[in-house]
């Protein structure tokens, strides 16, 4: 399928939602509401944080391209193939590698998404299902790893709203973390899923497509990054250490960028690694990460011999172009989260409503809950687990205060449901970059990925009710870990069982 199908399918539904929503801020007048659309998408494009993001994937497909000419990618799978035998393996490794990544959850779908990709293809692990891993991994662990952006940024939110004296980390670590039920059953469900391969719903359909007939994907998908767009140089030897420097660089470069550009951004004289996080410039550094590893990539293949630089620029090049689609989808969906941002920001102010209508009048044992759900929504309108964060935490906090609720667990459902409804939002950016870097359709990806969000949704949602019996009980916290825990896996048993009958499929789809 070309990019005239990709544009009917996609981007005129965005465009529409983003016209609909400038047509109810123009008070129904068309024309209006026209040139608001073409402002919006305007001051999109030219806000400096999504330029970056713009040239930051622009770059990391010239990278990927770069590498998959240099045979790299290929050299990686043929390591790799061998040592993970089955389906199930290049599950688990690609669960691993996306969690090992915890340190920001860009670099994790970077990073799984590139390094995998090659293994998942040769082993035959649908699109969608490799998509789940690197969406699920990699927004989950961040916000609950101590040495993450997101922890940072989360602090800072956090510290924003507490009362004087009290010191946001205190409060963070380790109980917000404890309590942010969602990511360690969103976690969790990956992991019984891998290794009981088990589905249930689309994914269901979409593991048995790819085992029965070895399709990666539907016949009239389309992949946010088509690698087959990619060309390799002709009888190149395929070396694995030509994707794995590349990698290491990006990484450590990456790593370095967040640590000089947070101590630069804080203006303190001395700062550490987990505090410079706090004040980290994410894109740039990533950005930073990315060009170094091009050029080091570049380097080293003309060392090797491999192709004229020309011909590496035209690699670079048609990496770059697989990112365009992904861009677009990018802009106009900001340009949605604009319209559904607070009132005072010139949006709709969806979050303020849901907010504002529910929260005052929610009792004390189910403020959790709802906090979590409210949350979940605005995530879910809005595309940002961020946004959600810096929307909901100024009424959560003074909210838990009256209520007599201990802050970790009024702080933790914010974090939790903002990454939930990240999860689900077809506008969500991470979830579009899981997309991206596993080559999935995004629908697709979304559809597949929705039930077992909700599955995780609904586990926490009972957590979050559990533990009102005594919010300061440690023990109590202990046994709702263990009882969520065996109802994933309970609710995967019977769900999958159920749904396979349906189909008549027989499971586990892999011994």
């Amino acid at each position: 399928m070309g990019s005239h199908y990709e544009v009917v399918r996609i981007l005129p539904a965005l465009f529409a939602g983003v016209f609909t929503g400038t047509l109810i801020l123009s008070d129904l007048n068309p024309i209006t509401a026209l040139t608001k659309t073409a402002l919006m998408l305007r001051d999109n494009l030219a806000d400096p944080w999504n330029a970056a993001v713009f040239i930051l994937f622009l770059v990391v497909g010239g990278m990927v391209g770069v590498i998959y000419f240099s045979g790299g990618t290929q050299g990686f799978a043929n390591l790799l193939t061998p040592k993970i035998k089955s389906r199930r393996g290049g599950e688990i490794a690609s669960s691993l590698l996306g969690m090992l990544i915890l340190f920001d959850g860009y670099s994790s779908s970077v990073i799984t998404g590139t390094g995998m990709r090659p293994v998942t293809e040769k082993l035959g692990i649908s699109k969608e299902k490799f998509s789940y891993i690197i969406d699920s991994t990699s927004g989950p662990i961040a916000t609950i790893g101590v040495i993450s952006v997101w922890t940072g940024y989360q602090l800072g939110i956090i510290g924003e709203f507490l009362p004087e004296g009290v010191s946001a980390w205190q409060v963070f670590f380790p109980d917000v973390i404890l309590y942010s039920f969602y990511s360690f059953f969103a976690i969790a469900i990956v992991w019984i899923l891998s290794l009981t391969k088990r589905e249930f719903g689309p994914m269901l359909t979409a593991e048995y497509r790819t085992l029965t007939t070895g399709k990666l994907m539907d016949d009239d998908a389309v992949p946010l990054m088509k690698i087959e767009r990619l060309e390799t140089q002709k009888e190149v030897k395929e070396r694995a250490i030509n994707m794995i420097l590349p990698v290491i660089i990006f990484v450590v470069v990456t790593l370095i960028a967040f640590y000089l550009t947070g101590w630069q951004t804080s203006g303190l004289e001395s700062i550490s690694f987990r505090d410079a996080l706090g004040y980290a410039e994410v894109v740039d550094s990533l950005l930073y990460g990315a060009i170094g590893a091009v050029i080091v990539a570049i380097i080293m293949y003309r060392v090797q011999g491999i192709g004229r630089l020309s011909d590496l620029m035209k690699a670079f090049v048609n990496g770059a172009e697989m990112m365009i689609f992904a861009n677009l989808i990018l802009l106009l969906a900001w340009s949605i989260s604009d319209i559904c941002a607070p009132i005072a920001w010139g949006g709709v102010g969806t979050g303020d409503y849901v907010a504002t209508l529910i929260l005052p009048y929610t009792p004390s044992w189910s403020l959790p809950a709802v906090i979590f759900l409210v949350s979940f929504f605005i995530s879910f309108s809005t595309g940002t687990a961020w946004g959600t964060m810096g929307m909901v935490m100024p009424m959560a906090i003074p909210l838990g205060l009256a209520l007599g609720i201990p802050l970790p667990i009024a702080i933790a459902p914010v974090l939790s449901g903002g990454v939930c409804g990240d999860h689900c939002s077809p506008l969500s950016d991470t979830t579009v970059m899981a997309s991206m870097f596993s080559g999935s359709d995004h629908i697709a990806h979304v559809k597949t990925q929705i039930p077992y969000a909700l599955l995780g949704a609904a586990v926490a949602i009972l957590a979050y009710i559990l533990i009102s019996i005594n919010f300061n009980s440690k023990l109590l916290w202990a046994v709702t870990m263990v009882l969520g825990l065996t109802l994933c896996y309970a609710v995967i048993r019977i769900l999958s069982n159920l749904d396979a009958k349906r189909k008549g499929i027989k499971i586990p789809l892999e011994k």
